[in-house]
């Protein structure tokens, strides 16, 4: 067989084999089963085979088999970058939440303390934000948590307002809040994912609004 091109190697049973075969279409490889039965006319023992083309199911397995590596290891990749990019940022950020503390502490103007009180907050969501990121890895591991905590309702919905106040004035947009004599001075909630929430619903708002104003209305159900 090896003078004739057919490289036999054997198979997980006994009969079976897998055969490289040289044809008209270049190298391939077949499943080859070998079945031995008695000739019901002669009571001869006769070898009946059967040979299968799996090349392309071959290539296929390999194919998916190389992708599923890349994948590995792009989401390997992924996880050190997300890990290096959030300990980058926290560095000047601890900077400027300090900073923005230190000042807060000085004889400031109220329409001062109520732009470093942005600062802090700004600085203070895009802390949350590069949680976010390592949350992303943590999610894809399964691992992923809510925190809520007791936070003060209404701060915290004109905190977000706040945050946006100055792309809607740069668009000549007003902006404003409302929370409902119902709704408790105090929630319990992720603060980090209902910010989030806020902070892209809002964004949108102020985004997609031309002429008037965004209004936030904070209501009990």
């Amino acid at each position: 067989c090896g003078d004739l091109g057919l490289l036999f190697e054997p198979g997980s049973q006994p009969g079976r084999f897998e055969v490289e075969m040289l044809t008209e279409r270049g190298p391939r490889t077949f499943l080859w089963h070998d079945v031995t039965s008695r000739d019901v006319r002669t009571g001869d023992l006769v070898v009946q085979s059967l040979a299968r083309d799996v090349t392309d199911e071959r290539q296929l397995s390999r194919a998916r088999e190389d992708a599923r590596r890349r994948a590995e290891e792009a989401s390997e990749a992924k996880s050190r970058l997300l890990a290096t990019v959030s300990h980058e940022i926290r560095t000047p950020l601890g900077g400027i939440l300090g900073m923005a503390s230190l000042i807060s502490r000085t004889r400031l103007s109220p329409e001062q303390a109520s732009y470093i009180e942005g600062v802090r907050q700004s600085s203070e969501a895009l802390g949350q934000l590069v949680d976010e990121l390592l949350d992303c890895a943590s999610i894809e591991a399964g691992r992923f948590t809510v925190n809520p905590v007791v936070t003060e309702t209404r701060p915290f919905i004109e905190g977000v307002s706040e945050m946006l106040a100055h792309r809607a004035h740069a668009k000549g947009l007003e902006i404003a809040v409302t929370v409902d004599a119902s709704v408790p001075g105090q929630l319990e909630f992720d603060s980090a994912r209902v910010r989030q929430v806020l902070f892209n619903l809002i964004g949108n708002a102020v985004k997609f609004t031309r002429p008037g104003g965004v209004l936030i209305a904070a209501t009990l159900e």
